[in-house]
């Protein structure tokens, strides 16, 4: 087999070229998909609203706890009780809401594309909830 002195030089020339050819790939991958996750999360943000008195709720997304306070109570000058933010994955969420003390429980089915506000509230023996693209403004 004989090997010319071109193609002793292509071989070298690739060996030394592709690991040069891989990092550069490895770096776009990376980029490419820290900007996926990045556009793939959004604040959720849930005011807990008119109606808590004293209450101990507890606050779940996706199965996942995100708020369990006691003695929860809306103060009388904002008309806000408490309000908790977080990130949560764009698309079909589950806000359960539960008021442990009271009994009672509610079931939100969102599909979240962008940043979300709820705003909860009780009245008598249910609890209610409004969604903005906004914030609510308090006080």
């Amino acid at each position: 087999m004989t090997v010319t002195l071109q193609t002793m030089l292509q071989k070298v020339l690739v060996l030394t070229l592709l690991p040069l050819l891989t990092i550069g790939y490895e770096e776009h991958r990376l980029m490419h998909t820290t900007n996926n996750f990045q556009t793939d999360m959004t604040t959720l943000t849930i005011d807990f609203q008119d109606g808590f008195d004293k209450d101990s709720i507890l606050c779940t997304v996706n199965e996942l706890t995100v708020f369990n306070k006691k003695a929860v109570t809306t103060s009388k000058l904002t008309g806000l009780a408490d309000s908790i933010n977080i990130e949560v994955e764009k698309g079909n969420a589950h806000l359960e809401i539960t008021i442990v003390n009271r009994n009672l429980s509610k079931l939100i089915k969102l599909n979240i594309t962008e940043e979300s506000y709820i705003g909860i509230s009780l009245a008598g023996d249910s609890i209610s909830y409004i969604r903005s693209a906004e914030p609510f403004g308090y006080g």
